[in-house]
């Protein structure tokens, strides 16, 4: 006798398979996301992560949490992810242990694990490529009529606007590095009102202080012009024009990690070029990268990169070190710049016996007599005979 049965339980086993098949492609991402508690915007300040991971998703951070992190002696309990840069930290600790904060951080989320449940299928981490070859640089940089017009139509134009959308405000984070983008040879002439000041005078040194963004500075005159958020748009923009002699820097914030904080000292500075880009030594790139501010982060936070080309979101890495080779850079169009990296490691004998021939081409450093951001820094020249090298350089005095 035929069971009926039997044939509808067969049925209803097919189907709950066929249904199972259809979410487990999400069940382990709901499982995962179930397991944290997230608060957007903020980060962990006065701590060290376990864990750092790069290039990686947030369902990918999470997870290696939940499964990699048991296996070390510290139990995985809270995670800070950084989407702009994909940027996975883990600590042992929700964030508030020993003095450590939970602050605020644009771009950064932080997850407090709520569950330490583990599930044998979630997903784990896979280390992206990190090296490309030139040959797969977007055409957006590598332009054959852009490259054709460059040379052609690259006329001797005097102003330009610079786009900086990652000001340091009063807000910047205890972990985030403040450095400031340097234009040797420029100043701004957007309309603001500046805080000025003249040579050494401390006429207005009675305790109360200003916000203060961007300067214009004249070292041979010693003339300098404090200006807060007023010199710019709403956006970030303020009009640039050629001046010899003068500088203008913009300051920025930048969220280094923990690996590459000891070459980057606070109040670093990013010597840039407009109208210039790097063709050779690239190491990496990014495409849709929100900012210069950004780009040099991602430079920084990268093994063997010391310049950076940016241009519209385009952020390419290069192994390259413009001081000691100049002509690695050529000509782009306005909004194109090249930015030396201003956090470096140490310098190997080799290096430092190169920068002792390099220093008799220089004139002798000047008295501690200048000043930039409340440091005493000193200033030094040279006749480079070329439009692309390097005539002025600015040191901190310690």
């Amino acid at each position: 006798m035929y069971d009926y049965r039997y044939v509808f339980a067969v049925n209803i086993f097919l189907l709950l398979k066929l249904f199972d098949a259809q979410i487990s492609a999400t069940i382990s991402e709901s499982f995962v996301t179930g397991c944290f508690l997230p608060i957007y915007h903020r980060g962990i300040s006065n701590s060290e992560p376990i864990a750092e991971l790069w290039r990686v998703d947030v369902i990918d951070c999470l997870s290696y949490c939940i499964t990699n992190a048991p296996e070390n002696e510290d139990r995985c309990s809270s995670v800070v992810y950084h989407r702009y840069f994909s940027t996975c930290q883990l600590y042992s600790h929700d964030g508030t242990l020993h003095g450590s904060q939970i602050v605020y951080a644009s771009g950064h989320d932080y997850y407090n694990r709520t569950s330490y449940i583990v599930e044998r299928e979630i997903r784990k981490h896979e280390a992206a490529k990190v090296v490309k070859e030139a040959s797969e640089i977007p055409n957006t940089f590598l332009n054959d009529d852009e490259q054709k017009n460059e040379t052609e139509d690259n006329a001797e134009w005097s102003v330009f606007a610079f786009l900086n959308q990652n000001v340091a405000f009063a807000t910047c984070q205890p972990d985030e590095v403040i450095g400031y983008l340097v234009f040797t040879g420029y100043e701004s002439i957007s309309k603001g009102h500046p805080h000025l000041l003249h040579g050494i005078e401390q006429t207005d040194a009675n305790g109360n202080s200003f916000p203060c963004n961007s300067v214009n500075y004249n070292p041979i005159q010693e003339i300098c012009e404090l200006y807060s958020s007023d010199l710019k748009s709403k956006n970030g923009l303020t009009h640039l024009m050629k001046k010899e002699g003068s500088i203008f820097a913009d300051k920025i914030c930048l969220a280094v990690s923990s690996r590459f904080r000891r070459s980057c000292q606070q109040e670093a500075m990013f010597f840039t070029h407009p109208g210039k880009k790097i063709t050779k030594a690239i190491i990496d790139y990014s495409n849709g990268t929100i900012s210069i501010g950004h780009c040099i982060a991602i430079c920084i936070n990268s093994f063997h990169c010391q310049s950076v080309t940016y241009k519209n979101g385009l952020c390419v890495l290069h192994d390259v070190d413009v001081i000691s080779d100049p002509a690695s850079m050529v000509d782009a169009t306005q909004d194109s710049y090249v930015i030396q990296n201003g956090c470096v490691a140490p310098m190997t004998s080799e290096q430092n016996a190169d920068e002792k021939i390099e220093n008799n081409k220089w004139n002798a450093w000047s008295d501690c007599k200048f000043g930039i951001d409340g440091e005493r820094v000193r200033v030094r020249s040279r006749e480079c005979g070329k439009a692309d090298c390097t005539d002025l350089q600015v040191q901190n005095c310690f």
